[in-house]
């Protein structure tokens, strides 16, 4: 498949792609401060803690994402599609070893190693067909913008599980208060 100049991405959407992709930096800064207060690796049931989910992540950008941008989407073998990732990162023994906080500094500084290279890339590149499974051609902006996406449902699971972790424990903070204060007899709030 050839791609034509009608294929060509704007500046301003690679400008909007490269965002994107800033934003996993941004988040994976904003986690650290709750590291100490978020059960991380706490499963609620569908085999997905955060700390999976940001496992996955970090599997993701170093395996596929970033070596798809340094070669320009060539000589790439085995791209894979966001949702053939977990059977795969599974196998990253060293990956499973990591705590936390190293993880998400580790996600920091490969994200910053990724923004550099999507940074140079002129818009010709970014239209370079990039072969995926099945013999399937797309361009390899849309390519990354497939892997963004799904790191961004990522994102949004682990934001629902810190969420939820916080709401239990101010549910948790109001019970013990409510407990306190009929123990103290006197009906008012502790303070």
């Amino acid at each position: 498949m050839t791609l034509s100049d009608e294929n060509r991405p704007s500046e301003t959407e690679i400008r909007h792609l490269v965002e994107d992709i800033a934003y996993l930096k941004i988040e994976a800064e904003a986690l650290v401060p709750v590291i100490e207060f978020v059960p991380f690796d706490e499963d609620p049931g569908d085999g997905h803690s955060i700390l999976r989910w940001l496992q996955q992540i970090d599997f993701a950008q170093t395996h596929y994402t970033e070596p798809l941008i340094r070669s320009r989407g060539q000589d790439v073998g085995g791209i894979a599609h966001p949702s053939s990732i977990e059977g795969e990162f599974l196998k990253d023994e060293m990956l499973m070893k990591l705590d936390p906080k190293t993880l998400l500094e580790q996600i920091q500084r490969n994200r910053e190693r990724l923004l550099h290279e999507c940074e140079m890339l002129t818009p010709e590149e970014w239209m370079l067909p990039v072969e995926v499974h099945d013999h399937q051609t797309e361009r390899l902006l849309d390519v990354v913008k497939e892997m963004v996406r799904w790191e961004r449902r990522c994102l949004k699971h682990m934001a629902d599980r810190v969420l939820v972790y916080q709401n239990e424990q101010q549910s948790r903070r109001e019970i013990r208060q409510k407990r306190s204060a009929r123990h103290h007899g006197n009906g008012s709030q502790p303070e």
